[in-house]
């Protein structure tokens, strides 16, 4: 216990100096991501109560609709929790970490160094489904009167039980596949991209099968047939057994899954004490080269667009960063997948109308900023310790920026499909299906052009290397600023229209003219910044 002592002390030395090399400006990100994180648990609590609330006016069926629920956000959560530790666990083995090189040259026996990595993996995903699953818990409990300290406790033995045995898997999976892994990190990315959102859909089945929509019309009797039938009402699931935890109180079926829980850490533990520091140190010392293939080469050193060519490589030539745009967009994918399917056989009226609507816009370009902050806005960046022969070329260097902008556009695709399809499933966008595709391409098409034109104006060459540095910088936090203020006009001029307050024609017509002025005046400031560059 000393030595996991000293190792916590290192790293809150480690997390002071971070902090201390520009304290006001990581203190304000922190406070930022804190903040977005309580916002979004905030919007889960709010709109968990409002259903919930509803749910308790039917009584006992009330609650048991509520109690499914509870096991479908279980569910959910831990397939996510899955993923994600899966993703965490690959990165740490496959990444060099320069604390954990330098913790690995020191007399440290390698239980020790084994346990505290895992520990902080699961630390550190435990906080992350806090802000997830609490919120509707607590929503839950405050709607049928079940809030005390022992559903609190429920709720985080649950939880506990989750993120543990999500996490032990996780880096067992991380151990066995890492040999394939190393250099055919993209043909993972695509499968593992696959597999996550495969399971997504399975688990959205599972969670709306074709009998819960005659629930709604159901007698008391056929409810009680139908309800009992459902995949997710199987008692012999282990989530069935946590969800009963929350909603009814401990039972044997909770000893059970806690014990399966310390029998899945142990065995992964001891894997882990065996395996993650040998291979750690196999792979770190493995030699890594991957050229491109004769015919790429070929192709790519005569396109006409040989700077396009370039900056598109500087986004795909890491896995991480093409996993994490997958990853990113997979999770919207998900979360738009599931409001349809359980907003799908509901009416709504007026108002909800309004307030879905708005709240799937507003969602859609979270998703989007998050996007672009971090493939978009560091482009110049990138250029890094190569910036001064960049721009020394006989090129003029607005020529280079369009060719930044062009790419911009391009990488626009992905996310002018996922609107379409966004729109498309969302059972409570009839009627403004056409006019929400248009104002979503339409800001999606102008953050991206402000992002680029933001990065251009104040580039930080020297974090190149990091992306996701570059995007928590002073000049990321400014676009993050200029980003959202974009977008909640857009919510605000959305919901104006919805109810008939102004018409389809202004609400474009204003989107727009702030588009376009602004773009003018992004790119005349970055035009003139580019020509102020220093080495």
């Amino acid at each position: 216990m000393y030595i996991l002592g000293t190792l916590f002390r290192a790293d809150l030395i480690l997390m002071k100096r971070w902090f201390a090399a520009g304290i006001y400006s990581r203190l304000f990100v922190a406070s930022l991501f804190f903040l977005l994180f309580g916002g979004i648990a905030y919007a889960l609590y709010g709109i968990s109560n409002i259903f919930f609330n509803n749910l308790a006016a039917f009584d006992r069926y009330g609650q048991m609709t509520a109690a499914y629920i509870i096991h479908a956000a279980i569910a959910v959560v831990l397939w996510l929790s899955l993923t994600s530790s899966v993703a965490a666990a690959s990165g740490t083995v496959l990444t060099s970490s320069p604390s954990l090189t330098y913790l690995l040259t020191l007399p440290v026996p390698r239980v020790w160094i084994t346990t505290w990595t895992y520990l902080k993996t699961i630390s550190a995903n435990l906080t992350v489904m806090l802000f997830v699953f609490v919120p509707v818990t607590l929503s839950y409990a405050g709607a049928f009167d079940m809030l005390s300290l022992g559903f609190l406790l429920r709720t985080v033995l649950v939880l506990s039980c989750l993120v543990i045995v999500s996490g032990s898997v996780g880096m067992l999976v991380a151990l066995a596949l890492v040999g394939w892994l190393r250099g055919h990190e993209y043909h993972f990315s695509v499968i593992g991209f696959g597999l996550f959102f495969g399971g997504m859909v399975w688990i959205l089945k599972l969670v709306f099968p074709p009998a819960l929509s005659r629930i709604y019309d159901a007698t008391s009797e056929q409810f009680a047939v139908l309800f009992a039938g459902l995949p997710l009402n199987n008692p012999v699931l282990p989530t069935f057994w946590l969800a009963q935890t929350v909603t009814s109180g401990i039972s044997g079926g909770t000893l059970i899954a806690v014990l399966l829980t310390a029998a899945v850490l142990l065995i992964s533990l001891g894997v882990q004490i065996r395996r993650f520091v040998p291979v750690i140190l196999a792979e770190h010392s493995r030699p890594y080269l991957k050229n491109l293939p004769e015919y790429w080469k070929n192709r790519l050193s005569h396109f006409r667009y040989p700077l396009l060519i370039k900056d598109w490589l500087s986004l795909v030539r890491l896995p991480s960063e093409t996993g994490y745009g997958l990853f990113l967009i997979s999770i919207a994918a998900f979360f738009f997948l599931s409001l349809s399917y359980g907003t799908k056989n509901i009416s709504h009226p007026g108002n909800w109308q309004v307030q879905l609507i708005v709240f799937s816009f507003s969602w859609l370009m979270f998703f989007t900023i998050a996007l672009l902050l971090r493939f978009i806005f560091p482009l110049v960046s990138r250029e890094g310790r190569s910036a001064w022969y960049l721009f020394s070329l006989p090129k003029p260097r607005t020529e280079i920026l369009l060719s930044k902008v062009l790419l911009a556009v391009l990488s626009d695709i992905p996310l002018f499909l996922l609107a379409l399809i966004v729109w498309r499933v969302l059972p409570f966008a009839a009627g403004y299906r056409q006019i929400m595709f248009g104002a979503s391409i339409m800001i999606i098409f102008f953050l991206s052009l402000f992002q680029t034109f933001l990065g251009a104006i104040a580039p930080n060459f020297s974090l190149g290397h990091d992306p996701e540095k570059v995007s928590t910088s002073g000049m990321g936090i400014l676009t993050l600023g200029l980003s959202v203020a974009v977008t909640a006009e857009a919510c605000m001029l959305v919901s104006m229209m919805i109810t008939g307050r102004i018409s389809q024609f202004l609400m474009t017509g204003v989107l727009f003219a702030v588009g376009i002025f602004l773009t003018v005046l992004l790119w005349l400031t970055a035009g003139k910044a580019m020509q102020r560059y220093e080495w």
